[in-house]
């Protein structure tokens, strides 16, 4: 038996048919056509600029913390990541040019994320554009409505990485999974809830913010959190803000040192309220104050850079009791 060759069939149906049909036709083929490029993923799309790595000292890279900061899994499943930031994008093409990663139709996307799962398949694929070009830090912000690239993704519950290409170039690898739970209220709008995890629970930021009127760098210690509560009213607050208590605790040589929250006029380490959301990771967090207390006004009443982290041994202790009643100690 002799397989069709549906290329040259569709050919020969055009030209054997009124020009109305023929349009028709050919819209279907364009149709099926965009469908099937959809499908295969960015490990597949060949960019139209050949561009210049050599034109940065490293090859690009997502900023980890707005990654983590940016990813949203809704409660069904569906995911998508807006607007990130990306490091050592080329500023030469291969030819020297000066490259335009704006977005105008499909072939222009330069900078793509693939969503593979643990069998290696391409899920589905994020495009997007950067407007203006920085060095050595830009932002991208996701384009939507372009053909051959998803809005947002449906994922099941497994194992996914995240795959960066600019210019076709595979540059960067980041691992998360998807984690479905059941909800026993037999009465609830929905049965079957999707939960974000990943690098989360393993990453933490320390930051210093200028004081100017005491001439110091106060320290600001910054998390993830989410809610992973299954219980849902209606569909309309299914991601709805949940609070949950959070306590920190810095500890020089085993010794606190500073906390937050903290009520300086009883010198009590207190516990304090954080929102958090179903179904997305987001960044919280604050100042760390001394402790025991400082209660005038000539020195910054938070951790220093300058007056209290001299050398040594130190360790933040986060404690979380989430909306569930679940605590755990980090």
């Amino acid at each position: 038996m002799h397989k069709i060759n549906w290329c040259w069939l569709a050919i020969l149906m055009l030209i054997f048919t009124t020009p109305a049909t023929s349009q028709k036709l050919l819209n279907k083929i364009k149709r099926g056509t965009e469908n099937s490029i959809q499908k295969l993923g960015g490990a597949t799309k060949k960019s139209k600029v050949a561009l210049d790595f050599e034109s940065q000292p490293f090859l690009p890279s997502l900023a980890l913390e707005r990654l983590m900061d940016q990813m949203r899994l809704s409660l069904d499943g569906k995911f998508f990541i807006t607007n990130l930031e990306i490091y050592f994008l080329p500023t030469k093409t291969a030819k020297g040019d000066e490259p335009s990663y704006q977005v105008y139709r499909p072939s222009d996307v330069l900078v793509w994320i693939d969503v593979v799962d643990s069998a290696g398949n391409t899920i589905g694929t994020l495009g997007y554009e950067v407007n203006p070009l920085m060095t050595p830090k830009s932002t991208m912000q996701r384009v939507t409505n372009t053909g051959g690239f998803d809005n947002d993704i449906q994922l099941a519950a497994g194992d996914y990485n995240l795959k960066l290409f600019v210019g076709g170039k595979h540059c960067q690898t980041i691992p998360f999974s998807v984690l479905k739970k059941n909800n026993s209220d037999v009465y609830a709008a929905m049965k079957e809830l999707y939960f974000l995890k990943g690098p989360w629970d393993n990453y933490a930021y320390l930051n210093w913010v200028e004081n100017v009127a005491h001439r110091t760098h106060d320290l600001v210690f910054q998390y993830f959190l989410t809610s992973e509560t299954t219980k849902v009213q209606d569909m309309a607050t299914a991601e709805a803000q949940e609070n949950c208590i959070v306590q920190i605790k810095l500890k020089k040589d085993g010794r606190i040192i500073g906390a937050s929250p903290l009520t300086a006029s009883t010198n009590t380490i207190s516990k304090g309220e954080q929102p958090a959301v179903r179904g997305t990771w987001q960044k919280r967090g604050g100042y760390i104050s001394k402790y025991p207390a400082f209660k005038g006004s000539t020195r910054s009443p938070y951790i220093t850079l300058e007056e209290d982290l001299p050398d040594g041994t130190y360790e933040i202790e986060l404690w979380i009791k989430q909306a569930t009643g679940k605590e755990e100690t980090k």
